[in-house]
């Protein structure tokens, strides 16, 4: 069978890098010089007082390569620390580096990055970097502008994973939450078209594979059965309050892998955007049972 040949859509009015969706600040905490500075001593002491973590435990995917299974979250860090936070990962073992455009952070990421490699303490090769395309850049030709703006931003030439962030898909333009009084506006563009963009953009070898985040099954389905290229991962919330065990049993059989954010609880979450329970960290049960096997909560948790 003849391989057709794909054809991108033109658009009359364009985004450019200088007017594309700005990320979402992220609100300095209120920490004096003095409590900066003991943060940015600790996390410098960090290898020195850890013993580096050697044996991590690697995920297989579907494309025959592995990832490995813990990664350094970098959504709503304190961005005078998000450097240092980084390079501590790297220092402890870390490989596994996940950012998004929308978090904001990604030239100190990429700084943080590039001087761990410049020092010879870990190469290109041995990092894994994922990265996610946020809702307002869902139209098919946007994506490709948005992995490489993403890429520019971290000082690097490929991504090992690039992920949509979301399912929802926001009207293209500057604000990242677009809505007129109110009312969140949306594109007339799905997930689907942002899909065929990751496929632009891994055939480009400006990723490595795809994935998804916070998709169902239904959603995932749709790009399993739409999509030439298949995801290798999907990412969403998961801890005692939300098992996802149905999830991943549903990605499980269309070997796709199910990664978790959110396994403590995300006790960092804006307070409008909580829920009425307590962080699952905070639980009396997690408590309990952590202190029974001799462990901390949060080891109970990731475990």
């Amino acid at each position: 069978m003849r391989q057709m040949k794909t054809v991108l859509p033109t658009y009359a009015e364009e985004i450019s890098p200088k007017t594309v969706t700005k990320p979402i600040d992220v609100p300095e905490q209120t920490l004096s010089e003095e409590q900066l500075q003991e943060k940015i001593a600790e996390l410098s002491n960090a290898r020195y007082k850890y013993e580096k973590f050697r044996n991590m435990s690697h995920i297989d995917l579907r494309d025959g390569t592995t990832m490995p299974a813990l990664a350094i979250g970098t959504a709503l860090l304190e961005p005078k620390l998000v450097k240092h936070i980084v390079s501590a990962a790297i220092d402890l073992g870390f490989r596994a580096i996940d950012t998004a455009y929308i978090y904001g952070n990604e030239q100190a990421i990429g700084e943080a990055i590039k001087a761990k490699i410049n020092e010879g303490t870990v190469t290109r090769d041995e990092l894994f970097v994922i990265s996610k395309l946020w809702s307002t850049f869902h139209r098919r030709d946007l994506v490709m502008k948005a992995c490489k703006q993403s890429l520019e931003n971290m000082g690097l030439d490929y991504f090992d994973l690039y992920m949509i962030h979301n399912p929802m898909s926001f009207k293209e333009g500057n604000d990242p939450i677009p809505k007129i009084a109110n009312v969140l506006q949306y594109s007339e563009h799905d997930y689907l078209d942002a899909w065929y963009g990751i496929e632009d953009v891994i055939r480009k070898g400006l990723a490595k594979r795809g994935g998804v985040s916070n998709f169902n099954s239904v959603q995932v389905e749709r790009v399993v059965d739409k999509g030439n290229i298949k995801p290798v991962l999907n990412q969403v919330e998961c801890h005692p309050y939300l098992t996802q065990q149905r999830l991943e049993d549903f990605c499980s059989i269309r070997n796709i892998k199910l990664s978790c954010y959110g396994v403590l609880g995300s006790k960092g979450t804006p307070e409008e955007l909580k829920s009425g329970l307590s962080p699952v960290i905070d639980d009396p049960l997690v408590k309990v049972m952590s202190a029974e096997l001799g462990i901390t909560p949060a080891q109970l948790l990731i475990a």
